[in-house]
């Protein structure tokens, strides 16, 4: 089902959440369904060189999110509706995104899923704490937006999805269907 932009208003959420959480797989499913763009913010960042510096010990970037805002504000159609896949998400402002889907996941799932990464001991225990103490969760609440939670640890089945869609529908006035 597609979303016409000459109807209410499009959609502009975020899907967040700890690393190995589940992001990537919840917005492009939720993009497919709604037929709205995706847009992974780490290829954004990347391709743009939103980051200051590469941390070689973490193998992490430290990203510039005033450089990230200005950069989605002058090159994203806001006539169109997208979801933003990032575990950054919840720090974008209210102009980028009014809503955010965190996504969880069991410890020993999350675990699992990062030692397939090849993160390292300090990486994982960093990314499991923040999954613990609901990081992403808590600033996305602090910075006033419309947040909801989703357990990505066992793979979404399609009504589970559906319901989310629907969720977002009623919840962040999402346009009508075609």
């Amino acid at each position: 089902m597609k979303y016409s932009s000459n109807s209410s208003r499009p959609i502009h959420i975020a899907v967040s959440g700890t690393p190995g959480a589940g992001k990537t797989t919840l917005s492009k499913r939720i993009a497919k369904i709604l037929g709205i763009k995706y847009i992974s913010l780490i290829d954004v960042i990347l391709a743009n060189k939103l980051y200051q510096k590469y941390d070689r010990r973490d193998k992490t970037y430290d990203v510039s999110m005033g450089k990230v805002e200005k950069y989605l504000q002058k090159n994203l159609n806001f006539r169109e509706s997208y979801v933003i896949d990032s575990h950054l998400g919840q720090l974008l402002s209210k102009k980028i995104v009014e809503g955010v889907i965190i996504t969880t996941c069991e410890l020993s799932v999350l675990n699992k899923r990062l030692l397939r990464r090849k993160y390292s001991a300090q990486k994982i225990r960093d990314n499991l704490d923040a999954e613990i103490f609901s990081v992403c969760y808590t600033q996305s609440v602090d910075n006033k937006k419309k947040t909801i939670k989703i357990d990505c640890t066992k793979k979404l089945k399609e009504k589970e999805i559906k319901d989310i869609t629907n969720h977002l529908r009623r919840h962040l006035l999402l346009q009508r269907p075609l």
